[in-house]
């Protein structure tokens, strides 16, 4: 039938009326990423009843700014890198774009900056200390073994 909208599974599930999942579905397929024109990424929060799983509301919103800096087990030489002091504890690489990620990596013997301008910060004997903010090309060489707890590129 041109120009009806099929249900998907996932919304059908919900034995909504036909409309109500409609919307839903278009609600859903909507783009979530900002325009041309800069305006705010927006993304759509569904209200449901807990116990009865019936849709309240749909409504757009702007979505939250979240960095996207992240994390491997590899450090690549452009990385922001936590390297392990200890087998088989694996290096902590961090790349992206600026933000902090926290964690416990521990048995860390170093920090570097790669080619970012970081921090980071450990835990040794219960006490917090930081890297300090480093420019690109920065090692920070412990003279032990510590337990990092974040990594941030500004």
């Amino acid at each position: 039938m041109e120009g009806s909208m099929r249900v998907p599974r996932v919304v059908n599930h919900l034995r909504l009326p036909a409309v109500v999942a409609m919307g839903l579905c278009a609600a859903l397929a909507a783009p979530s990423s900002a325009s041309a024109s800069g305006s705010p990424a927006m993304e759509t929060v569904i209200t449901m009843d807990v116990a009865t799983g019936k849709v309240l509301s749909i409504k757009k919103v702007e979505a939250p700014v979240s960095p996207a800096i992240s994390n491997d087990n590899i450090c690549q030489s452009s990385d922001v890198c936590w390297k392990s002091g200890q087998t088989p504890y694996a290096d902590q690489g961090f790349f992206g774009t600026p933000g902090t990620i926290t964690g416990s990596w521990p048995y860390r013997s170093s920090f570097r900056t790669g080619s970012y301008t970081a921090s980071g910060t450990w835990v040794y004997g219960g006490v917090t200390h930081s890297t300090g903010t480093r420019g690109p090309g920065t090692t920070i060489a412990l003279t032990g073994l510590a337990t990092a707890k974040s990594a941030t590129i500004y």
